[in-house]
């Protein structure tokens, strides 16, 4: 988006200039688990910096002109907004697939139940043309996803206990 500067106002360049420091915020290292998955603890982040981000080239959008080089400027940035939008979908989609659904626990299948309903406002977001109010939701439904993995994870600890106590009692059985 660089290379629009010069055919840009101080002002643009400036939202430019800010939603660029926004993006790299959100690629650190420590807000990343790999290169698909977030940090559990400061993943949220990444929403957080990318909404930043779409809100300040929403606004470049709306206060737009209709010359020629405004055209391509539009492109450009409509595109930044539709890319940076499709990544947190997907982040958040991501980290709803990963839960697993049979586990019958109820708290865990509450959490993903609110995950899917932030998603389904997310779209509603997008629809009313509020990208940077869509990436917040996405963050949310992926809070709620993280929520529901940790309960996974308790209720994986309580299955290994049980079946140590299965197998200390086999043992005693044996002896």
């Amino acid at each position: 988006m660089t290379e629009f500067k010069e055919i840009t106002n101080d002002k643009i360049d400036e939202k430019i200039d800010n939603a660029i420091k926004h993006i790299i915020h959100s690629l650190e290292d420590k807000l990343w688990e790999d290169d698909f998955n977030l940090d559990t603890m400061h993943g949220k982040k990444v929403f957080d910096e990318e909404a930043k981000a779409v809100k300040g080239l929403n606004m470049i959008l709306k206060k737009q002109g209709k010359s020629s080089a405004d055209g391509v400027v539009t492109l450009v940035i409509s595109s930044a907004i539709d890319t940076l939008v499709d990544i947190d979908r997907i982040l958040a989609q991501n980290a709803i697939n990963s839960v697993p659904t049979d586990t019958g626990d109820k708290k865990i299948d509450k959490e993903l139940e609110k995950s899917n309903k932030e998603m389904e406002k997310a779209d509603k977001e997008l629809i009313k043309g509020y990208p940077d109010h869509a990436i917040k939701k996405f963050k949310k439904a992926w809070e709620h996803a993280q929520h529901a993995l940790e309960k996974t994870e308790y209720v994986e600890d309580e299955d290994i206990e049980d079946e140590d106590i299965e197998d200390e009692d086999v043992e005693d059985d044996i002896d």
